[in-house]
């Protein structure tokens, strides 16, 4: 008799469970209306519970502040944060940036705030500095300046 009881149990338990996930599977999918703006998405399960959005932008930008997001099992994508962890709700597209140059004992110009791919600047050192490294370099499609650093080193030796 307790044998019974413990299969009856057992069964009980199984069906329960499977309608369960069942119900989970069939209820939850994520919004499909969703956009990267200068981009495009992939969805790894169209939606359901589990898939991963994947944003795509075009050779030179990268997606902003998230490359991809998980749908969870109540319907809603995870949440984008940027740096400061706040919540974002609609991402973007952004242009790889170099970062600003720098040179002791000398300048460069063009002087901006900002410098995107395809923009160059130019370095010269004070009176009595020998430049080394690159005269002027370029930014990169990958946000990376091209060239050697450059470096004002003491004309006397």
């Amino acid at each position: 008799m307790g044998l019974v009881r413990i299969a009856s149990l057992i069964l009980f338990v199984f069906l329960g469970s499977a309608y369960q996930d069942e119900n989970i599977n069939n209820v939850a999918s994520c919004d499909l209306n969703i956009t990267i703006n200068g981009g495009t998405i992939a969805l790894s399960k169209g939606g359901a519970v589990g898939s991963i959005l994947k944003y795509i932008c075009p050779f030179g930008f990268y997606p902003y502040p998230a490359s991809s997001r998980t749908c969870w099992a109540n319907g809603k994508w995870s949440l984008m944060r940027n740096p400061r962890r706040r919540i974002i709700r609609n991402a973007e597209c952004r242009a790889f940036k170099c970062p600003k140059p720098s040179i002791e004992q000398g300048t460069f110009f063009p002087n901006s705030v900002s410098y995107v791919a395809g923009d160059s600047v130019n370095f010269e050192c004070d009176d009595g500095y020998k430049l080394l490294g690159s005269e002027g370099r370029t930014c990169l499609i990958n946000g990376r300046w091209n060239g050697t650093t450059a470096v004002c080193e003491d004309g006397c030796e």
